[in-house]
């Protein structure tokens, strides 16, 4: 019995749909993240200074100068917004890889389309694992003490890095949900619907 409700389970989350769902809550909360750390950035290089400068002025005087680093209270959540971001693209990764050892467990007949999903899930999966764990080493080094790697001062220059890598998850998750969609419509694939 158990086992009859664990492949009824493992069937849903390799279903298409549940993995379009799933990758697009992804790239929201994605974007959701990007949006808090570029702000709390912001927010602490305008408190930084006394004058109130527009966001491309703050931005470039980020770049060019080096600006006081975060107040640790800052500095916490911003890595608990990244660190959360990281493991959640590690896991997506994980899942995503793990797409055609669940197809075999669950003995869904191998299809054109299935070998399709299993590669699209299998490439994407990899690229949203190594994104996830370049994130957690870049927060790793920033929450090192100071005395074995001193970040002072650079805190920015390496959340700047992270929310790139951030977006390069998501455009990965916006290329597997953009395959995913387009296997609906692919007649060649879709000649034994899964």
């Amino acid at each position: 019995m158990n086992n009859k409700i664990l492949v009824f389970l493992m069937k849903g989350i390799i279903g298409r749909w549940f993995f379009i769902t799933l990758n697009a809550v992804t790239f929201f909360f994605s974007f959701y993240c990007v949006k808090y750390v570029v702000y709390a950035i912001i927010d602490h290089i305008e408190n930084a200074h006394e004058e109130k400068p527009n966001f491309l002025r703050t931005m470039l005087h980020q770049i060019m100068h080096n600006t006081p680093h975060i107040e640790k209270n800052g500095l916490d959540k911003v890595n608990i917004t990244i660190n959360s971001i990281g493991i959640v693209l590690i896991s997506m990764g994980v899942l995503m890889e793990s797409r055609e050892t669940i197809t075999k467990m669950t003995k869904t007949k191998i299809t054109p389309l299935q070998e399709h999903l299993n590669d699209v899930s299998e490439y994407c999966g990899m690229g949203l694992l190594l994104i996830g764990l370049f994130i957690e080493i870049f927060t790793v080094i920033i929450e090192v003490p100071n005395d074995l790697i001193n970040t002072v001062g650079i805190e920015n220059y390496l959340y700047s890095a992270c929310v790139f890598f951030i977006l390069i998850g998501a455009i990965i998750e916006f290329a597997f949900i953009k395959d995913f969609i387009k296997s609906f419509f692919n007649k060649s694939l879709n000649s034994v619907i899964d």
